[in-house]
């Protein structure tokens, strides 16, 4: 995501426990900084965005723990000097930043309540303002019951009118809804394959209860083809390197698998606009061993035609 300020693209990266920041200079990532956020949980997403409008990009992290007493603490991030800085930490919700206006920036952060019934507090979420080094409410957003603050995005893709949300339900199918009216899911599962799950402990009886839920990679939202209207990327990790690209056809939304060669689960997906097609961005990590806690992350960037 280019920097409002310099507009030199920005990466950010984790692998659960550390926060990588990095300025893509001439196809070639150098980096900024590296944070240590995994003292009390896993980071399970970042995002970038410029929440206070000053040029400097903050990353939003969701962090989670699934002790009781410690739960999600969600925080923000900007650069001062060179270095990480804490902007505001240990937030209950789960954050989300969104591009609201269309601009390419994200500068609207959306928050949905954790809940230990069920991770995500269902058909809620809430706008807030970073002003003055703290978060301000600022009102509800419409959403629906089944939306899930991972994995989500807004676009164009439905065209005019309000911007829609696209997001990856339970059932690891991509929904498109505009104002919390579903105009769209798809039939073929989409998002991580599982890679990426956390546990929430429950005690409805004295030896507990786990549950598991799936933290799904966000989606892209990019005009691929210089028509004006976005199409919304997705990995669709049950098939390695595999991707779906949603698009707005005559007909209505159709969904494209595409086989991206990439060999490994793709995790993260961004776009660097410019003369031509988009650069994308994309994030591929081979796994080792049963549980996919480790593995090698390679970052491969396209090239425009």
């Amino acid at each position: 995501m280019p920097s409002p300020k310099d507009r030199v693209p920005q990466l950010v990266l984790t692998d659960g426990e550390r926060i990588y920041l990095y300025r893509i200079v001439d196809r070639t990532l150098k980096a900024e900084w590296t944070y240590s956020a995994g003292s009390v949980g896993r980071v399970i997403s970042v995002q970038l965005a410029d929440l206070d409008g000053d040029g400097v990009l903050e990353v939003v992290a969701n962090r989670y723990h699934p002790q009781q007493n410690i739960g999600l603490t969600s925080l923000i991030l900007t650069t001062r000097d060179g270095k990480a800085a804490v902007v505001v930490q240990d937030l209950p919700q789960i954050l989300l930043a969104v591009d609201a206006s269309g601009d390419g920036v994200r500068k609207t952060l959306w928050a949905q309540r954790f809940t230990a019934d069920g991770f995500f507090a269902k058909g809620h979420a809430e706008r807030y303002a970073l002003r003055g080094g703290a978060l301000v409410l600022e009102g509800p957003v419409r959403v629906p019951s089944n939306f899930r603050a991972t994995g989500a995005t807004l676009s164009n893709v439905a065209g005019k009118g309000p911007r829609a949300l696209a997001f990856i339900d339970e059932h690891n199918r991509l929904r498109i809804a505009t104002e919390a009216e579903e105009t769209w899911r798809s039939s073929t599962p989409v998002g991580g394959g599982g890679y990426l799950r956390v546990e929430v402990l429950t005690y409805p009886e004295r030896s507990g209860r786990s549950y598991f839920y799936a933290i799904e990679p966000m989606p892209l939202a990019v005009d691929l083809d210089g028509d004006g209207i976005d199409e919304i990327v997705v990995p669709q990790n049950q098939t390695p390197g595999l991707l779906a690209v949603v698009f707005r056809g005559p007909a209505g939304f159709r969904l494209q698998s595409v086989n991206s060669g990439f060999e490994g689960t793709i995790t993260g997906l961004g776009a660097v606009s410019g003369e031509g097609s988009p650069t994308l961005v994309v994030a591929v990590v081979r796994f080792s061993g049963v549980f996919k806690t480790t593995g090698e992350t390679q970052i491969v960037m396209t090239a425009p035609e």
